[in-house]
């Protein structure tokens, strides 16, 4: 007994939103199923015939009109949970000024950076540094262990890279940047959300709805299946 034309229009309703949100128990509420019970509907409503052909169906159209296959989503999913978020910003620990300079005092980069502060000094009728650290000073070294001054853990440093010169995984990772009270924030994507999608994909997990036959063709709805369950008041028994 094939469901009433009210009720393929509510399974239809939530094909389409559940499509466009991944979000089961949002779909139920938009086809009118009750807040109460949306998510134990939503979990039977996946598992109906005729919902799944109109999932079928929303996803087709959309592979369709973006020219994107199943694979390919799949295949930036999987770049972005194997991005490494160090290609786009890294905390690093550099070497302070002590930890390379003759006997531990501070180390200038060169005579020039030396003789600038010199005159900063002497301008501000202050005492001028001395030079017994010597110069080479490289600040993206490790930290010198015996370092007196910084105990090894060197000066803390932040790195952005340059968004344009992105590798594509790390590109797949980068959301932009947002300004707040403390400077700019890197967004990133969320990972672990992609991973979720791969294993899901890949049906590791129990409740993966079947959308189609071993051969890959659609499953049909069954022409004379009469499932009896139990329903709640709200249920497509009223229609």
């Amino acid at each position: 007994m094939a469901p009433s034309p009210k009720t393929l229009a509510r399974y239809r309703v939530f094909a389409d939103e559940y499509v466009a949100t991944y979000n089961q128990t949002k779909a139920a509420i938009a086809a009118g199923y009750s807040e109460k019970t949306a998510h134990v509907q939503a979990n039977r409503l996946l598992k109906n015939a005729y919902v799944q052909q109109f999932v079928q169906e929303k996803l087709d159209k959309i592979s369709e009109a973006t020219q994107i296959t199943a694979e390919e989503v799949l295949k930036r999913w999987w770049e972005l949970v194997n991005a490494d978020v160090n290609d786009l910003i890294q905390y690093r620990h550099c070497a302070c000024r002590y930890c390379y300079g003759v006997g531990h005092r501070y180390q200038w980069i060169d005579e020039d950076e030396y003789w600038a502060a010199v005159a900063a000094a002497t301008k501000a009728e202050q005492e001028p540094p001395g030079s017994d650290g010597g110069f080479g000073f490289k600040r993206l070294q490790e930290p010198h262990p015996g370092c007196p001054h910084c105990e090894g853990e060197g000066v803390h440093d932040v790195l952005v890279a340059d968004t344009r010169k992105l590798p594509p995984a790390a590109r797949a990772l980068y959301d932009g940047v947002k300004q707040t009270q403390h400077g700019l924030e890197v967004k990133v994507r969320d990972r672990d959300r992609a991973l979720e999608n791969v294993a899901k994909y890949l049906g590791m997990f129990r409740d993966r709805v079947e959308l189609s036959n071993p051969d890959g063709s659609l499953k049909a709805p069954p022409p004379t299946t009469i499932q009896i369950v139990a329903v709640s008041p709200d249920d497509d028994s009223t229609d």
